[in-house]
């Protein structure tokens, strides 16, 4: 946890510029979910972070790369 670092400003303000949409949008999706933050989103928008090519879940809270990163290693290393 010493080297965490303030998260950059930019990256809430500076909007993304997608040079090839339809690239994109083929592109496989992987969603790693937060069993605790995934319970306390709105019914209304949760399906959107069940839909993807390759949906995992952690028993843990938001930050789950800080407080499990080992296994969100493994979890990523599944996705090469």
């Amino acid at each position: 946890m010493a080297r965490l670092t303030p998260q950059p400003w930019r990256t809430m303000t500076q909007a993304l510029e997608l040079r090839d949409p339809a690239a994109f949008a083929e592109m496989p999706r992987t969603i790693i979910n937060s069993t605790r933050a995934l319970a306390v989103r709105p019914p209304e928008t949760r399906s959107r972070w069940l839909e993807g090519d390759r949906v995992w879940s952690l028993d843990a809270p938001h930050d789950l790369m800080l407080t499990h990163p080992i296994e969100v290693a493994e979890l990523l290393l599944r996705i090469v």
